[in-house]
């Protein structure tokens, strides 16, 4: 149904965005790729497809244009979760773990009770061989799984 709203509705960013997710969420990232990026040319400003190109190229292993991509999503949405922990893992395969680090403390003040945050941070710390840093991440993890934890 995807492929034929799309074909029904050519200049429609949304349905190129749909095509792309039903392809995506199939494991079909090297066909979602094209369809995403087309959303993003018909949409540049819209956040959505954006995320979904950067996963896409993540998993196409193509790290630098998948950070640019993320990094695009956090000029127009500087506390988006999701385009700061891409930006994260981007930048731990392009082997420039001080630059993840100092991004994901910068969002660990604003998504404070996100666990997969201090996933990240605790894998970064242990990268750069701060174990103590990488153990205090797990306790505030731990933490934030305990019942009665506040969000």
């Amino acid at each position: 149904m995807a492929e034929e709203t799309v074909r029904l509705f050519p200049t429609v960013p949304r349905a190129y965005l749909a095509d792309a997710q039903q392809l995506a969420r199939l494991g079909r990232y090297q066909q979602a790729g094209p369809l995403f990026a087309k959303a993003v040319e018909l949409a540049p400003e819209q956040v959505e497809p954006l995320l979904g190109l950067a996963e896409v190229q993540q998993k196409a292993g193509d790290y630098a244009a998948s950070l640019g991509t993320y990094q695009r999503v956090l000029g127009l949405d500087t506390n988006n979760l999701t385009a700061t922990l891409g930006a994260g893992k981007d930048l731990v395969q392009l082997r420039r773990v001080a630059e993840a680090r100092d991004l994901l403390e910068k969002a660990a003040g604003q998504h404070a009770n996100e666990p997969q945050l201090h996933i990240e941070l605790s894998r970064v710390y242990a990268r750069l061989g701060d174990s103590e840093k990488a153990a205090e991440q797990m306790r505030i993890l731990r933490d934030l799984q305990q019942p009665g934890h506040r969000e």
